[in-house]
């Protein structure tokens, strides 16, 4: 029963940016392209890119449209939880909800989970949306004083493409704010590909700007190949 939510306002909220921050955040980006390019440009598509005008003409954002939408969207899953709560069922979907839910209101449950998993371990650790990561975070081990965590993540910025399905990328760039002491060890021997390929894949990966790369200056992140693997029927 502990797992249970009692009603739609126990669901959790994760990192989810206020209007102001959206705006705060996007301005600053334009600002320092104008700066940059000494032009006005930037700010036009800004203006087309945030924001629209409704059926009289006036200029709206479009991320206040998105949250009209989003508070129906609301009222239909407050329903549907509502209905799932009085039947007794569980949505596959949100049994991480359900466990986060049940960690916060029983510290026992806690304390238990936490005795039983003595190292935690999380493969593509890219691919984590906000739910996986709070319930890890819940379930670490960590304690302050001693700077010690539990918790070994395996993941590659550069790979994280399942944004569409809710997975966070900052959960990896973040990953050493919620946890200083971690160690980065970074692979850098490849066995599938050439050092040809490796060199222009490497090319375009640098366009990106969310990296840990970007972040961290002792990150090298430069691949090299451990043989060229064509007469070896290697994996491209």
């Amino acid at each position: 029963d502990n797992l249970m939510p009692n009603k739609i306002d126990d669901s959790i909220s994760f990192n989810l940016l206020s209007i102001p921050e959206v705006l705060q955040s996007s301005l600053k980006e334009v600002i320092t392209d104008v700066d940059v390019l000494g032009k006005a440009t930037p700010i036009s598509e800004w203006k087309t890119k945030m924001t629209s005008k409704d059926d009289d003409g006036t200029r709206i954002l479009k991320d206040t449209e998105y949250l009209e939408r989003l508070f129906s969207l609301a009222d239909i899953y407050e329903k549907y939880q509502n209905v799932m709560y009085e039947k007794r069922y569980y949505d596959y979907d949100d049994m991480i909800l359900n466990a986060i839910n049940g960690i916060e209101e029983n510290n026992s449950l806690r304390y238990e989970i936490q005795d039983k998993y003595e190292y935690i371990l999380v493969d593509e650790f890219q691919d984590t949306n906000d739910a996986q990561m709070k319930l890890l975070n819940q379930i670490v081990d960590y304690d302050e004083e001693d700077r010690e965590t539990n918790i070994m993540a395996v993941g590659d910025d550069d790979q994280a493409i399942y944004k569409f399905h809710g997975a966070e990328l900052s959960n990896i760039l973040n990953f050493t704010d919620t946890y200083p002491e971690t160690k980065i060890i970074t692979i850098t021997s490849n066995y599938r590909s050439t050092q040809d390929i490796l060199d222009v894949a490497r090319y375009v990966i640098k366009q990106g700007k969310e990296r840990l790369e970007n972040k961290h200056s002792f990150i090298d992140k430069t691949i090299i190949s451990a043989g060229d693997n064509k007469d070896t029927g290697g994996e491209i």
